[in-house]
């Protein structure tokens, strides 16, 4: 799906209030790759509404907070042997998946989404 002009400008204008609230946030360009496979070194682009999210390094890449997802991004960042001895994802109580997502590092960011034109 690709936006207008005036959709671009107005994504574009909360990008920079955002970059001017929030200096020390490091800026994400989210890049949507659908479409993108061909032999052209360049591809317009258009963004996408800017946020403010939170992230976490995983390995070589970086995970987004997903409250949705807080077991899977607990094993992703300490790994599927995480858990207390003789406990597992069924077992472990509430808090302490509380407490173990709430002690991944998280980095608020600015992302936007890219995306190309068709």
């Amino acid at each position: 799906m690709s936006i207008t002009e005036r959709e671009n400008r107005k994504y574009v204008k909360e990008l920079v209030d955002l970059i001017e609230a929030h200096p020390d946030y490091q800026i994400f360009a989210w890049i949507d790759s659908d479409g993108i496979y061909d032999e052209y070194a360049f591809w317009r682009g258009y963004f996408r509404k800017p946020r403010i999210e939170e992230v976490a390094v995983v390995d070589e890449h970086y995970m987004q907070r997903d409250e949705n997802d807080k077991i899977g991004q607990i094993e992703e960042y300490f790994g599927r042997n995480c858990y207390p001895e003789g406990e597992d994802y069924d077992t472990v109580s509430d808090e302490w998946v509380e407490e173990k997502w709430n002690s991944i590092p998280w980095e608020k960011i600015i992302a936007v989404n890219v995306g190309v034109y068709e």
